[in-house]
């Protein structure tokens, strides 16, 4: 298929009409699904709204969409395209808020057709009015799917990037230095198999068998989901392989610590099995990944977003890749990555990385041009906000029908999401939300705000409410 141009907008600076300035400007609604993974980087995201004079309110993504009735009008920013996220979207619309989104996802995954067929859903993207791409490849897999139908799309980075800026990483610096000091020098190991080592057991238990079924008979509307066994087989098969991989990092590098970081979706209880063995093998999903990666000496994964983000911060990533499979392969990170076909090869690799002889080559720098939008000294967060206060910046006018709706859709959704969190196998129970978005308390926010004024030198009059359980709102000052 042709592709077809991508309406982007490139925005230099703020493009705010005067005739705006008196008016007050919508709340920006923000919530992170996973907190390790993002709520750091939408809590900088909420600090330069709100030093633009848009209050923001992040936190936990269950516990600030199950209340969408009780939030000011404003614009929500929804994290995904899917057709799951779509009754979110759609109570939004009607309880009068301005809906954008990026895709947290939008960067890493398997085959562009796969991510077009499984996480972009047409009426889910027909409710957004904006787009924010991770970066030109990210736009042309909008733009060349056959459900686009011309929602304005915006290449300015993602605000996780902001926190990778090399002006940025200070921000981290405290927690790699406590990280070190409890952990003496260390390897870092990513495991990304939520597929057959899920959180809740009963999720991927039926994946747990060894062997390999003929894909040629997986049905095609599951071929590349997470209900495809051909799939699971090839997950399982390489996590066989990193759990011979761990105990032998830790013979080979005695004096080092191996830190395994499992996926947030995945079950820690195998991994800790594994580690019982050995005393310098430490099992964490602890605070956000990017001091541990700051503070490692080689980062080694297999088709991991973390492998990436190594990559973005400096430090050497090393991609086992025992075996491959074209049908499921997740590129992008292991073509950032030096990689390693065979156990022998990982720990050559790491022993150079350790000496500090393991360096990126110019080739992979020219891959990430294309995935990832160039900052030019400028955080994504403000190009966002650029849009945001020149397209989005005052509320919508009030509509009565539309809202009552809403707001009995998502008070019924709440009662919906009360009776599921008491069922500990399901994917929004009570267990497994804390799990992806552990308690948060306000001293930790204003701690973490207090770093990136120290570090950015700004935000000096935004401040910080707690709005509920794992809520927060952001002041301007």
């Amino acid at each position: 298929m042709k592709a077809r141009e991508i309406p982007t907008v490139r925005v230099e600076g703020p493009t705010t009409a005067s005739s705006r300035m008196s008016q007050r400007k919508p709340h920006i609604i923000v919530p992170a699904e996973i907190k390790v993974r993002e709520f750091d980087a939408k809590l900088l995201f909420s600090c330069v709204a709100a030093e633009r004079g848009f209050p923001a309110i992040t936190g936990c993504h269950n516990q600030i969409t199950r209340r969408m009735h009780a939030l000011p009008r404003g614009v929500f920013v929804s994290k995904s395209l899917t057709r799951k996220s779509r009754l979110v979207k759609h109570i939004a619309r009607e309880l009068g808020h301005h809906v954008v989104a990026w895709d947290e996802e939008g960067l890493v995954h398997m085959k562009p057709e796969f991510y077009q067929r499984y996480k972009l859903e047409r009426t889910s993207v027909a409710l957004i009015e904006a787009l924010f791409a991770w970066g030109e490849r990210n736009a042309l897999s909008w733009t060349e799917w056959e459900g686009y139908e011309g929602t304005p799309i915006h290449v300015t980075g993602n605000p996780r990037c902001d926190l990778m800026l090399p002006q940025s990483r200070g921000i981290f610096d405290p927690d790699v230095e406590a990280l070190r000091a409890r952990h003496g020098r260390y390897l870092m190991v990513s495991s990304n198999f939520g597929r057959v080592n899920h959180f809740i057991p009963e999720r991927t238990a039926m994946f747990r068998t060894d062997g390999m079924p003929d894909r040629r008979e997986v049905p095609a509307e599951i071929f590349g989901t997470k209900q495809d066994p051909a799939l699971a087989a090839v997950r399982l098969r390489m996590m066989r392989y990193f759990e011979t991989m761990l105990p032998a990092l830790a013979r080979r590098f005695p004096d080092h610590s191996v830190i395994l970081r499992p996926h947030p979706s995945e079950n820690p209880a195998s991994w800790q099995e594994l580690a019982k063995d050995h005393s310098n093998i430490v099992v964490t999903n602890e605070g956000n990944v990017l001091p541990w990666l700051l503070g490692a000496e080689a980062v080694i994964h297999n088709g991991c977003t973390t492998g990436l983000e190594a990559f973005l911060l400096g430090r050497p990533a090393i991609a086992y890749m025992p075996f491959t499979d074209p049908d499921y392969e997740t590129p992008l990170p292991n073509d950032v990555s030096h990689q390693a076909q065979t156990l022998e090869k990982v720990l050559e690799l790491a022993e150079r990385a350790i000496s500090a002889d393991l360096q990126p080559s110019k080739a992979h720098h020219d891959l990430l041009a294309h995935h990832i939008a160039p900052a030019n000294g400028k955080l994504a967060s403000d190009k966002i906000l650029d849009i945001l206060e020149r397209d989005f910046g005052t509320l919508k006018p009030f509509d009565l029908m539309p809202w009552i709706s809403g707001q009995a859709r998502s008070r019924w959704r709440d009662l919906k999401k009360v009776y599921y969190s008491l069922d500990p196998t399901h994917h929004n129970s009570a267990i497994y939300t804390k799990h992806r978005f552990p308690d948060s308390s306000l001293a930790e926010v204003e701690r973490r705000i207090e770093d990136f004024r120290r570090v950015l030198g700004r935000f000096e009059k935004v401040r910080v409410r707690q709005r509920g359980h794992n809520v927060f709102e952001i002041l301007p000052g």
